[in-house]
C-alpha cells in the first residue's frame, strides 16, 4: 500500500506541475477551462488514494486537516492557510 500511495502522490504532483505549466502558457487566460480539463483526472487520483485508506475523498480530506491541526496545536508545524489540501 505504501508504494501505491507514493506512486499516486507522485502522479498528483506531476498533474499539478502540468496544470501550472498550462496556466503559465495561457498568460492568465482560460483558467476555468484549464481547471475543468485537469479536474476529472485529479478527482480519479484522489479517489484512488482515498480507497487505499478505506475512506472517501471527503473523509480523507477531513482526516488530513485534523492531523495537520493537531500538529499545529502541538507546536510541531507552523500554521498555513492551505492545510487540508495536501495529498
Amino acid at each position: 500500500m505504501t508504494r501505491q500511495r507514493k506512486e499516486i502522490r507522485r502522479e498528483l504532483e506531476l498533474l499539478e506541475r502540468e496544470q501550472m505549466a498550462e496556466y503559465e502558457l495561457s498568460c492568465g487566460f482560460f483558467q476555468e477551462e484549464i481547471e475543468q480539463a485537469f479536474s476529472p483526472r485529479r478527482r480519479r487520483l484522489q479517489e484512488k488514494l482515498a480507497m487505499t485508506y478505506g475512506k472517501s475523498v471527503k473523509e480523507l480530506d477531513e482526516r488530513i486537516f485534523e492531523a495537520e491541526n493537531e500538529a499545529y496545536e502541538a507546536g510541531r508545524i507552523q500554521w498555513a492557510p492551505c492545510y487540508g489540501t495536501a495529498y
